[in-house]
């Protein structure tokens, strides 16, 4: 007789301290390991002793069944009671049904005083009136509505799970609440004491929806965000964040206002949504390497607050910032970058660091402001008008290739605050334009760009050094200067070196030869000259440079055009015409005469333009003799200085 034998395997072998094995008799055995729960899927095949001679087999096809393994521990819901009067966690008569909540139960605290001198793991706990002290873990959800966490303890919401926080008033804890998993905070809010610390760890989600202001943690306390905290639902209400924070997770506003008052240190990204505000209060904040500011909306400096980027580190600001007051300090680099508005309304940007604009990044200037750290330009630099910029200690304005430094202001950029060296190098453009007043630079200009004046009056009161390399441009719609054409004054010790030209595209008004277009003044003289200055036809008037001693003008010399020939003159009935050829220009004056020597007087009456020719319509009274003369020179009258 043959014998039988059963091979037995399994998907999931770790689920048994014995595997399962199937005996001659056909009975199943296995030992399960220890706490382990799952399925596993077991493969059986028959096989005898009778061997595969003369083409014959002794295995059956594979036969599968499972074995699902449960711990067999039944979950149970215990109700706080306190009938030992003792307030101890641990005793059983304090709970109902009489038991201790294990790691697999939840737990219903709704009245007294509870205290644990051990560790607690729970599945679940409603907190809902009681004050809860001890160290606890909370492996799947926390609702918690009234009731206090007491001590200085901590309460850890495990990876996974869920907290909800949903109090009609804010509701206290003492020690730390330590989030890995989502708390959700809907109403009332976190009202943390002196030694209160809000934890969320990395992977970790705080989420607050609540519609009015409300708080966080108090003075003393701390907020620590590795993870994201999220401010959402409500545009009006504002969080006010009572402690200490350090971020290196990622801060973000969706609705409303973000408040933080007393300190920290700030690392991770800070985003907020277009309109909504994170505001850094009148403390000391250290903008940590790696700080990345990003979103449409701002995050808000004020004034009283110092906010350090130390030695070493890069805050990088590529988002929304509102800088109303406080000192930007520190050895580090705030770099402005691409996609970001930095508007400045006041407060100081100084330290031993450098202020970095790349990219599409924008620095705009809006109000007094001071500066006290170099500044570096790759992008755009605005100085608006009514605002001082005054300078604090040795710094360097670096206008780089491709960064613009647009001087729209009518007070003084770099004036003179404490002592130190200060001098403004462009190698981009140095654009002044937007405005027809008044406006001083207070640091000597080393040019190897463009600088660029399209309107107002510019004042350096330290030389200007024009390289080789260097361009200078002026604006010119009529002959006055500031509202008309840009004007540059210089000082002694000024040089002229490089290119300059004249955009005259927009001239408004008809040119007459001696016309004059004042662009440099400079009383006390300068040196060198521009290597290349160009001529220009203005409305038919050839306009070329004149250096003077004391200013640098563009003098309309000549006529450029053909001869303003009359042709014979025609009409009939009461009407003469006189026509001569448009292409000569607007720069003749008809006159008249009874004679053909005189007196001659301009013919004052319109003149159209029709076929390539000028007419002028007359009437044909008495005999009278014409002549085209050049428009004769306007007066030249005193210089402004």
């Amino acid at each position: 007789m043959q014998a039988l034998e059963f091979s037995v395997t399994s998907s999931n072998p770790g689920l048994f301290s014995t595997q399962p094995s199937i005996s001659r008799a056909g009975t199943l055995t296995f030992t399960a390991a220890g706490t382990a729960a799952g399925v596993a899927v077991v493969t059986v095949r028959a096989q005898d002793d009778g061997g595969t001679a003369n083409g014959g087999t002794n295995q059956s096809a594979p036969q599968t069944f499972n074995i699902t393994v449960s711990t067999g521990v039944v979950a149970t819901a215990y109700t706080w009671v306190g009938g030992a009067g003792s307030g101890s966690w641990h005793n059983v008569t304090n709970w109902s049904p009489n038991g201790v909540p294990g790691p697999n139960d939840s737990a219903i605290l709704s009245m007294g005083t509870v205290a644990t001198t051990n560790a607690v793991t729970l599945k679940s706990l409603t907190l809902a009136g009681a004050s809860l002290d001890g160290n606890h873990t909370i492996s799947s959800s926390l609702v918690w509505s009234s009731g206090s966490l007491t001590g200085t303890n901590v309460l850890a919401l495990a990876a996974g799970s869920t907290a909800t926080v949903s109090g009609t008033g804010s509701l206290s804890y003492g020690g730390t609440l330590r989030n890995a998993g989502t708390l959700t905070v809907s109403s009332g809010g976190l009202a943390g004491g002196t030694t209160a610390r809000l934890e969320n760890l990395a992977g970790g989600v705080i989420n607050y929806t609540i519609t009015q202001t409300a708080p966080l943690t108090q003075a003393g306390g701390w907020l620590a965000n590795h993870g994201t905290f999220n401010k959402l639902t409500s545009t009006s209400g504002s969080l006010i964040v009572g402690s200490f924070v350090t971020n290196t997770g990622t801060i973000h506003i969706d609705a409303g206002t973000m408040v933080l008052t007393n300190g920290g240190a700030l690392g991770g990204l800070l985003t907020n949504s277009s309109g909504q505000v994170l505001q850094l209060d009148a403390s000391s904040y250290d903008l940590m390497d790696g700080l990345l500011v990003r979103g449409s909306g701002v995050l808000r400096f004020i004034a009283g607050g110092t906010y350090t980027v130390p030695t070493g580190a890069t805050a990088t600001i590529s988002g929304g910032v509102q800088h109303l007051g406080g000192t930007i300090a520190g050895g580090g680099t705030l770099l402005v970058t691409s996609n970001s508005s930095y508007v400045w309304n006041g407060g100081e940007i100084s330290g031993s660091g450098s202020l970095l604009v790349t990219n599409s990044g924008q620095l705009q200037i809006n109000g007094s402001v001071t500066l006290g750290r170099s500044l570096q330009n790759y992008a755009t630099v605005v100085w608006h008008s009514g605002t001082t910029v005054t300078a604090n200690g040795n710094l360097t304005v670096n206008n780089e290739v491709g960064g613009t430094l647009d001087l729209r202001g009518d007070g003084t950029f770099l004036a003179d605050g404490t002592a130190g060296t200060r001098a403004i190098v462009n190698r981009g453009t140095l654009v002044r334009r937007f405005n027809t007043g008044a406006a001083t630079l207070s640091a000597p200009v080393t040019n190897f760009g463009l600088v660029d004046i399209q309107s107002g009056i510019l004042t350096l009161t330290q030389p200007l050094i024009s390289q080789a390399s260097g361009q200078m441009s002026f604006t010119v719609s009529g002959l006055t200067p500031g509202t008309q054409h840009g004007r540059l004054v210089l000082p002694t010790g000024s040089s002229l070196d490089g290119t300059l030209a004249l955009n005259t595209a927009g001239y408004a008004t008809t040119p007459v030869v001696g016309d004059i277009i004042e662009i440099l003044s400079h009383p006390s003289g300068v040196s060198g000259s521009f290597a290349s200055a160009g001529s220009y036809n203005v409305g038919g008037v050839l306009f070329t440079l004149e250096s003077l001693a004391d200013r640098s003008r563009y003098v309309g010399t000549s006529i450029i055009g053909p001869a303003a020939v009359i042709a014979p003159g025609t009409g009939s009935g009461s009407e003469r015409q006189i026509r001569w050829p448009a292409s000569a220009g607007a720069n003749w004056t008809l006159e008249s005469a009874p004679t053909v020597l005189g007196p001659w007087t301009p013919v004052v009456v319109p003149t159209v333009v029709e076929n390539g020719e000028r007419i002028v319509h007359l009437p044909t009274t008495g005999t009278r003799f014409y002549r085209l003369v050049p428009i004769a020179p306007r007066p030249e009258g005193p210089v402004p200085q």
